[in-house]
């Protein structure tokens, strides 16, 4: 396997003036990335674990590049997330931090525990830590060769792509590795708020726009999205969480020259290639070699070369076969499937299975609905029984009456949410819902 700097070399041979990277009006090229080890980084060798806080700027990828080739454990952090910085060290066992050419030494624990000793002073790692949608964030450890194998076969899709996801994310890495070798362009946002993202793409003429189905919904409610929604944009990506019908297909309505496409991955097992069944369809195919899948009790479980070593703090989830159960609820239809939710927040109405998923859709639709989020309450009688937030388009004109007139016709007397509480639904800095913890 070749280290990721030699792989950078044998790219930058081929085009030596390869625009990497544009932020704030400056341009990266991908010889500026390859530059000799940065003296402030001496101090520390193979096998330590490096927490690295920054985003996608030339320092913050010089010194990821380079972490790598002293076969160091790397955990990805920003300051979006500062309020878990020390609990993320602790669990990571850090050994040093470094913030730009800042770096700061921390007691070193001679013996590392659990998995990282699997790779200490072998090869380099990379750690990343789950949204912790339910209960603590877990660790997660990778081999960073295996990680990135997969980037070195190009594709020669030469896009100008956002960054929309951030540094300390799975898909964030991916984006960029795929931007990288495949000789395309990223463009940085300083934020990721509607208007400026689309600012953004309008100036440096992005064609592909990687979003969440949350940020999404918000830019359809633009009234004049038809009149600024920049014309460069290609392809518009989703992921993270699930996209309800309504939507998707509001957006395919919308935007009928924009090719909207479905991804899924995860921290666990990495990001894949998946097709749609159709441009405004839920439901996809794995198409990658590198995985295989099952489904069980209509439970996805997945397996694959490029999946984790395991949690740091956490049993990992993974047979003895080396399948991952991904707690993913699937719909199977021929080849394609799609995810109807998580197995972990079913809702058990007296025995009687409810998807809060199947049930935010069908809310989503009622007129004047923004965002919709569905849970379970302690009942003592059924064991649990259904509530709602929902927060409207417009507070003001929302009809309670009419929504619970349209929740009885539309969902059976067990899905029917028992208490609806109409205000803003939680969005996180990562533009998803921030799942509501009774």
């Amino acid at each position: 396997m070749s280290s990721l700097k030699s792989l950078l070399i044998e790219t930058s041979k081929k085009s030596k003036n390869y625009k990497v990277l544009i932020k704030k009006k400056k341009i990266i090229y991908i010889s500026d990335l390859i530059q000799p080890n940065n003296t402030h980084l001496n101090q520390i060798s193979e096998g330590d674990v490096v927490a690295l806080i920054g985003d996608f700027d030339k320092l913050t990828i010089q010194n990821f590049i380079n972490l790598i080739d002293k076969k160091a454990i790397i955990v990805p952090l920003t300051k979006e997330t500062k309020k878990d910085h020390k609990k993320y060290l602790k669990v990571s066992q850090v050994d040093f931090v470094v913030n730009r050419k800042k770096v700061i030494s921390l007691k070193k624990s001679k013996v590392k525990r659990g998995i990282i000793k699997q790779i200490q002073k072998k090869c380099p790692g990379i750690i990343f830590f789950s949204t912790g949608t339910s209960g603590e964030p877990k660790a997660i450890l990778h081999k960073f060769p295996n990680f990135i194998d997969r980037y070195r076969y190009k594709k020669n899709k030469r896009f100008k792509t956002l960054s929309f996801l951030l540094f300390d994310h799975i898909g964030g890495i991916h984006t960029f590795l795929f931007t990288l070798f495949n000789g395309g362009t990223l463009i940085i946002p300083e934020n990721r708020s509607v208007d400026h993202i689309l600012t953004i793409c309008k100036k440096y003429s992005v064609e592909v726009l990687p979003a969440t189905p949350t940020f999404l919904k918000i830019l359809l409610l633009r009234k004049d999205i038809n009149k600024i929604m920049p014309r460069c944009i290609k392809i518009i990506t989703y992921a993270t969480e699930i996209m309800d019908s309504n939507t998707l297909l509001n957006l395919c309505k919308k935007f009928p020259k924009i090719d909207f496409r479905q991804k899924y991955g995860m921290s666990e097992i990495g990001i894949f290639r998946v097709i749609s069944k159709s441009r405004c369809s839920n439901f996809f195919r794995i198409v990658d070699k590198n995985f295989k899948i099952k489904i069980q009790k209509s439970i996805l479980f997945i397996k694959s070369k490029y999946r984790m070593l395991g949690y740091l703090n956490s049993p990992t989830g993974i047979d003895k076969s080396g399948w991952y159960k991904t707690n993913d609820l699937v719909e199977k239809k021929g080849k394609f499937i799609k995810i109807i939710g998580r197995n972990d927040k079913v809702i058990n109405v007296g025995g009687l299975k409810v998807l809060p998923a199947f049930i935010e859709e069908k809310i989503n639709s009622f007129d004047n609905v923004l965002h919709c989020q569905v849970y379970g309450r302690p009942n003592p009688f059924t064991g649990q029984h259904v509530e709602a937030i929902i927060e409207p388009k417009n507070f003001k004109k929302f009809n309670l009456t009419k929504l619970n007139n349209f929740i009885k016709k539309n969902l059976q007397s067990y899905m029917r949410p028992q208490k609806v509480e109409l205000k803003k639904v939680k969005i996180s800095h990562r533009q998803k819902k921030i799942f509501y913890a009774h």
